[in-house]
């Protein structure tokens, strides 16, 4: 919620694109659109950034979500790796993406035999819920691991301030 009471919706991540929608109680007043910095870098690295946790305040200007991205390795089989990273974007209109993390927050490891999995193919870590931990300076964030349980981690503030790329 902004500061004219009215709701925020991360709509998305596509091509490039922070898409924000801006909503009272029956319509979507505005969208907004902001590019992704060194989207095209991250890509190469760690796959396409996509969606994650709803949006929570980082700091007074601030807000961050916890995303997620895809990457595809090509074998005689897919092999789909699934990652969770971060971004930083304006409290107020028009929402622009301040910074990005340079790199994953959580990596899945290659092979499990802590638990079964659906599938050897697909290594997943899918952030879902977030909540701030003051305590700790941080973030609670719950995810989805390799498409079978729930898991959650505390990220701290200071592991994110350290993997900032600020958007110029």
């Amino acid at each position: 919620i902004n500061n004219k009471n009215q709701i925020c919706l991360i709509y998305g991540l596509s091509k490039n694109e922070h898409i924000v929608l801006e909503m009272n109680k029956q319509y979507i007043n505005k969208i907004y659109r902001s590019y992704v910095p060194l989207e095209s870098e991250y890509k190469y690295l760690y796959g396409s950034i996509r969606g994650g946790t709803p949006a929570i305040s980082y700091n007074e200007k601030y807000n961050i979500t916890f995303t997620h991205s895809v990457k595809v390795f090509k074998f005689s089989w897919d092999i789909y790796i699934y990652t969770m990273g971060f971004y930083l974007f304006e409290k107020e209109p028009p929402y622009n993406i301040h910074a990005l993390g340079n790199k994953p927050l959580l990596v899945p490891e290659p092979i499990s035999t802590l638990i079964d999995r659906p599938s050897q193919q697909n290594l997943v870590v899918f952030p879902s819920g977030v909540i701030r931990n003051d305590e700790d300076n941080g973030f609670i964030v719950s995810f989805g691991y390799h498409d079978c349980i729930n898991k959650i981690i505390n990220i701290l503030d200071k592991d994110i301030d350290n993997n900032l790329v600020i958007n110029n």
